[in-house]
């Protein structure tokens, strides 16, 4: 954005001395740290930040917060000095600073730390004296820099040297750079020095030369690029070289009626509506350089918008256009922007301007003469073709001085309805007022003497809207008749009376909205929303528009902006919460685009019906004041608008209020870890200042996370809307109105992206914005290294153990089988011995059996020896197996006997 936009939004209305005298300021007030100082430069760098000068340290302002910078004892990389007497930005957004005792600084944005050079006297290449007042970047990148009593330097940053140019003991305290290259210098006069040819020369004060320079002791310098050099003088007024004919013209402080307003100029600036701004010893002088004329600014005790005092010392515009001045001792001033709201108000002294400041009525005549009702001060005239406002001439003559509502008649007479006086009717042909009052007990008379509206509707009937109800008027008669409808009987709202295409009235009272048909005789009421029925946000009925597609605007009072569908029957409502600049809606007005204007308590909305947004605008950008009132809106018929408040009137066209297309830079300006500002440094996380930082990299331990930021938009910065997200986390674009930080707590670990994005005043987005990758570190006991540490640990422990358990389980497996090889072997014998003993016992019984056996054998043939040997051996061999059964036979026993020996003698005991 160029800095025509400057022009256009700021200066716009800066076409006629009249309109130049409305300039107004805003003094940051809200800004502790710019106040009452005295601002001694001001400069912007490349990312868009504006910078102070001031007696007392560097400041840096970003639209809402003021960071300060200053000389800390001990520490090189700090400021060198805190009296700053001029600033430079350079292409790399770096500061240079001339401060009156500390040399030349350089603030390096980057880093964020100060470069300081000092002069000495063992080098050459040093600057020539530490009491810098003055410097100046020259088109080609090198630095000038202008000492107090030590001359001239020559400043090249690439070699970090310095060249002293001119040897003057004379301060050096304006250096300009014209289009041809010459470097001009104030040096016992003025100077000036070629570069291309190292050659010199100058001007001279001469007392007797009328067409020389006035004074020696020079403040400013500059040029327009039209062969002049604008010399500002302390004592000698301003003086422009014309190079060619080396003659000067002077404009001094000579009494006269258009003369410059003081006898020092210590700034010149030209903006590019061919308007030369002046700071002088005695106020701020605009110069039209078309028609010669200067207009002048001063403090006003009586207006806080006015200059902060009479001492401006330094004018900057920013890229954007907007205009800054620096003042002596007292608060900063930046030019508000104007909307190309024209305001008339009273200004005291001034009989050129309005009786009082309270607006209550409005009325444009068939002239195009503006007629304007105020509360107290009577009737005024407003031609808005000369400027000229003026009494109204019969104000005497009228009752009361609250003019609350006005109407002229088909015979050209001027209805003016009164709070508290009744009606006077003005007579411009034969100059008489005649004056209608309620009168109390009388029937057909004015219900009451609070005027709020006059309507003549299209059957003739003429209507008037009081405090205490509604009447028609019959002139014939001279009688009044009051309304049957117990809904007129209250409060008739000046602007809440409509008439649509079929006759039918719609009549806003204090109890809702009352719909009369065209013959009169029914009535439709319109109340409160219930949760059981539809209606208004509020039944205070204040203002009433309808539009060509037969939709009813209704202002409440509270409630906000209803819109009543009159063919379906539909209503919605527009509230504070859609944007709208306050629910108080004094007055509705539409304009050729079909955007609807609202004036209310806080403010003039515009609201476009087909994107259904809202536009709000307020006394910053040149209305009155926030603070509209009752019954002050009015339609000319040229398209113009007008509202009256509670501070003058405005009056615009509604297509030549033009939003700012500037996109604004977005920054991050502070970064916080646990709500504490992390510095730049070789511990830190930042090793450059976090507006200039791509890329950040932190560890787990970092689980508050702050960031601050601010859309470089300086005009309303109040208006400036922000958005953010942190890809990675977020879902989706957080909208955050005005909210300039962020915080995020907690983060895993891994990789994100913190993106910022921000409006301008008038809604204008930069979508690209600002972003920062952000990546977190695990801790170690989360990392893939450590996850392999621990794994190939667990290995390890877990081969170890199998190892051990391997041979502990052969150990054991050997002791096992040892001892199963013994249990085994125990088994074998006892199975062995069980065998033999089973052996035996088999023995055993089979001798038991066959004693029995032969027993019985013995028993039946004891008597035949034969058969009884017969039997035995048969016995023998039947359970035994022949060979044993013989060797059973012949075994002996212990007595020597055997089997055959023991049956013989059977039953001969002693027998051998």
């Amino acid at each position: 954005m160029t800095r025509s936009f400057l022009t256009l939004l700021l200066l716009s209305s800066l076409t006629s001395f009249s309109q130049v005298r409305d300039l107004k300021f805003d003094h940051l007030d809200n800004i502790r740290a710019l106040n009452y100082r005295s601002i001694t430069a001001i400069t912007q760098d490349a990312q868009g930040f504006i910078w102070f000068g001031s007696q007392d340290g560097l400041l840096r302002y970003d639209g809402y917060d003021v960071k300060i910078f200053k000389n800390e004892i001990g520490n090189s990389n700090s400021l060198s000095d805190n009296n700053i007497r001029a600033l430079e930005a350079d292409t790399l957004g770096n500061i240079w600073i001339a401060t009156q005792g500390g040399g030349l600084s350089c603030y390096i944005t980057k880093e964020e730390r100060f470069v300081n050079y000092k002069n000495d006297p063992e080098n050459k290449n040093s600057i020539s004296g530490n009491a810098v007042w003055s410097v100046m970047l020259d088109s080609k990148g090198i630095l000038w820099v202008g000492t107090w009593s030590n001359g001239l330097n020559r400043f090249d940053p690439a070699t970090k040297t310095f060249e002293k140019i001119a040897n003057s003991a004379d301060p050096v305290l304006a250096i300009h750079e014209d289009e041809a290259g010459l470097i001009w210098y104030s040096s016992n006069g003025l100077s000036f020095y070629n570069p291309g040819t190292k050659t010199r020369g100058g001007y001279s004060a001469n007392a007797s030369d009328s067409l020389g320079l006035k004074s020696n002791s020079i403040r400013s310098i500059n040029s327009n690029g039209d062969g002049k050099i604008w010399v500002g003088t302390d004592n000698g007024g301003l003086n422009v070289l014309n190079k060619n004919a080396k003659t000067f013209t002077h404009y001094v402080n000579d009494g006269s009626t258009n003369a410059l307003g003081g006898t020092g100029v210590y700034d010149i600036h030209f903006d590019e509506n061919k308007l030369v701004w002046l700071a002088t010893n005695s106020g701020l002088d605009v110069f039209e350089l078309e028609t010669l004329e200067f207009s002048h600014y001063k403090n006003d005790p009586s207006d806080p918008a006015s200059l902060s005092n009479d001492q401006p010392r330094a004018i900057f515009q920013d890229k954007t256009g907007g205009l800054w001045i620096g003042n002596e001792g007292d608060k900063i001033n930046k030019l508000l922007e104007r909307k190309s709201f024209n305001t008339y108000r009273s200004i005291p002294g001034n009989s050129n301007s309005l009786s009082n400041n309270l607006i209550r009525s409005l009325y444009e005549d068939e002239t195009g003469l503006i007629w304007v009702g105020t509360q107290g001060g009577g009737l005024n005239l407003l031609d808005r073709t000369t400027g000229e406002v003026r009494m109204f001439e019969q104000n005497d003559q009228i009752v009361n001085a609250e003019i609350s509502a006005i109407y002229k008649d088909e015979e050209g007479k001027m209805w003016i309805g009164t709070w508290g006086g009744g009606i006077n009717i003005y007579d411009p042909l034969t100059g008489t007022m005649d004056t209608i009052q309620s009168k109390p007990g009388v029937a057909n008379s004015l219900p009451d003497n609070r005027i709020q509206v006059f309507h003549k509707d299209q059957f003739g009937v003429f209507w008037v809207g009081t405090e205490n109800g509604l009447a028609t008027y019959d002139a014939f008669s001279n009688q009044w008749k009051k309304t049957t409808h117990d809904q007129l009987k209250s409060t008739i709202q000046g602007k809440a009376f409509l008439e649509d295409d079929d006759g039918t009235l719609y009549i806003g009272t204090w109890t809702g909205l009352n719909k009369l048909s065209p013959d009169r005789t029914s009535i439709t009421t319109y109340g409160l929303q219930t949760e059981n029925r539809a209606g208004l946000s509020s039944d205070h009925v204040i203002s009433l528009h309808m539009d060509a597609d037969k939709k009813l605007w209704i202002g409440t009072f509270g409630g906000g902006l209803n819109v009543l569908d009159t063919r379906s029957g539909s209503l919605r409502s527009f509230t504070e919460k859609d944007g709208l600049a306050n629910n108080v809606v004094f007055g509705i007005l539409e304009d050729e685009e079909n955007n609807i204007w609202a004036a209310t308590n806080n403010g003039l909305s515009k609201f476009n019906k087909t994107t259904e947004q809202f536009r709000s605008y307020d006394a910053s950008e040149g209305l009155q004041s926030n603070e509209f009132y009752w019954g002050a809106s009015y339609k000319n018929r040229d398209g113009s608008m007008m509202f009256g408040g509670v501070n003058g009137l405005n009056i615009f066209y509604p297509n030549e209020i033009k939003n700012n297309t500037n996109v604004p830079p977005v920054v991050i300006s502070d970064f916080q870890i646990f709500n504490r500002p992390v510095g730049i440094g070789k511990d830190s996380l930042l090793n450059q200042s976090i507006s200039f930082t791509k890329e950040l990299d932190l560890d787990y331990s970092h689980s508050v996370l702050s960031f601050s930021f601010a859309a470089l938009n300086f005009n309303s910065p109040e208006k400036n809307q922000y958005a953010y997200m942190l890809e990675g986390f977020d879902e989706d674009w957080n909208y955050v109105g005005n909210k300039r930080t962020a915080t995020y707590t907690n983060l895993n670990a891994g990789e994100y992206v913190f993106k910022v994005k921000g409006s301008n005043n008038d809604n204008v987005w930069n979508e690209e914005g600002v972003q920062l990758t952000i990546t977190i570190s695990p801790p170690f006991w989360n990392t893939w290294w450590f996850y392999l540490l621990v794994g190939g640990a667990l290995f390890g422990v877990v081969r170890i153990f199998i190892s051990y358990r391997e041979r502990s389980l052969n150990h054991d497996k050997a002791i096992l089988e040892g001892k199963i090889k013994e249990a085994q072997d125990e088994v074998e014998k006892q199975k062995q011995a069980i065998a033999e003993q089973r052996e035996l016992e088999k023995d055993r019984i089979w001798k038991d059996q066959s004693i029995v056996k032969l027993g019985e054998v013995l028993s039946r043939s004891k008597d035949d020896i034969k058969e009884l040997t017969q039997d035995v051996l048969k016995n023998v061999v039947e359970l035994l197996e022949v060979p044993i059964a013989a060797l059973y036979i012949a075994q002996e026993n212990e007595e020597g006997e055997t089997l055959l020996n023991m049956v013989a003698n059977y039953g001969y005991p002693g027998a051998q």
